[in-house]
C-alpha cells in the first residue's frame, strides 16, 4: 500500500465530489506521502550509520557478536534523540566482563555519537523533512510490538510517521 500510495490517494480523493475539498486534501496526502518517505530513507540511512559505527567500534573492542550489536544499535538510533544510547547499553553490558572501564569508556563513546547524532544528522533530517519525535517513536514502535510483533512494531512506526508528515503538511498549507 505505500509503495502505490498516490494511485491508492486518487482513487480515495475521486469519490469526494467537492473539487476544493479534494485539491486540498490531494495537495496534503501527496505532499505528506513525499515527505514521509525522504524521513524514512534519512531515518534508515542513520540506522546503517549507527550499526556502521558499531560494527567498527564492537570489532576494535575485541568483543563478541559486533553484527547482532551492530543490528541492534541501529534498530534503536530510529528513536530519536535516545535510541543509540539506549542500544549501547547491550554493548556496555556485554564489555563489563572483559572491564568495568572499557565499559565505560565504550559508553561515553556512544555517547558522544549520540551528541553528534541528535545535534548533527538528526537536525537535518527534521529541517529538510520532518520532525517526530522519541515519544512518539517509542509509543508507537512499542504499541506495536505488543499486538503485533516485529511486523506491528515497523507498521506502527511507518503509521506514526505518516501521521507526523500529514500534521506538518496540514501546518505548511
Amino acid at each position: 500500500m505505500l509503495a502505490t500510495g498516490p494511485k491508492f490517494v486518487k482513487a480515495g480523493l475521486a469519490q469526494i465530489d467537492d473539487e476544493n475539498r479534494r485539491e486540498r486534501l490531494d495537495a496534503v496526502l501527496l505532499g505528506a506521502y513525499g515527505r514521509f518517505w525522504r524521513y524514512t530513507g534519512a531515518t534508515l540511512g542513520r540506522a546503517v550509520l549507527a550499526g556502521l559505527f558499531t560494527y567498527v567500534v564492537v570489532r576494535v573492542a575485541d568483543l563478541p557478536a559486533p553484527v547482532i550489536l551492530a543490528v541492534w544499535v541501529g534498530a534503536w538510533s530510529i528513536v530519536p534523540a535516545v535510541g543509540v544510547v539506549i542500544g549501547a547499553m547491550a554493548v556496555a553490558l556485554i564489555a563489563v566482563p572483559e572491564s568495568s572501564s572499557q565499559a565505560g569508556w565504550l559508553l561515553a563513546l556512544f555517547v558522544g555519537y549520540q551528541v553528534f547524532d541528535a545535534l548533527v544528522l538528526e537536525k537535518r533530517v527534521d529541517r529538510t523533512t520532518l520532525h517526530v519525535g522519541s515519544f512518539a517513536t517509542f509509543v508507537a514502535a512499542a504499541l506495536g510490538l505488543e499486538a503485533y510483533g516485529l511486523g506491528g512494531l515497523i507498521v506502527a512506526t511507518l503509521l506514526a510517521f505518516f501521521a507526523a508528515a500529514v500534521v506538518r503538511e496540514l501546518g505548511t498549507g
